[in-house]
C-alpha cells in the first residue's frame, strides 16, 4: 500500500541521514556513477542530463539539490503520516 511504498523510498533517499562518513562514501559512488552517464551521454553527443557533467557539478552542490528536492519532502510527508 501506500505506507510500504512510502517507507522503500524514504529508505532510498536516505543516504543523507546517515553518518558522515558512510554518507560521504555512498555520495561520492553515486556520484561516480552519475559521471559515467554522463560521459556516455556526451560520447553519443545527447545532450548531458542535470547533475551527469563532470565539468560543472561538484558533490557539494548535488547533495544540496537532492535534500532539497528530494530528501526532505519525503521525510515531511513521512512525519505528516507517522507523527
Amino acid at each position: 500500500g501506500l505506507l510500504s511504498s512510502m517507507l522503500l523510498h524514504v529508505s532510498d533517499v536516505s543516504n543523507p541521514t546517515r553518518p558522515g562518513v558512510i554518507a560521504r562514501k555512498w555520495a561520492y559512488a553515486v556520484q561516480e556513477e552519475f559521471f559515467r552517464q554522463g560521459d556516455k551521454e556526451k560520447e553519443l553527443h545527447l545532450a548531458t542530463s542535470p547533475f551527469m557533467d563532470r565539468d560543472f557539478e561538484n558533490l557539494p552542490r548535488m547533495q544540496g539539490a537532492f535534500i532539497d528536492a528530494l530528501v526532505s519532502p519525503v521525510f515531511k510527508l513521512l512525519a505528516e503520516l507517522l507523527p
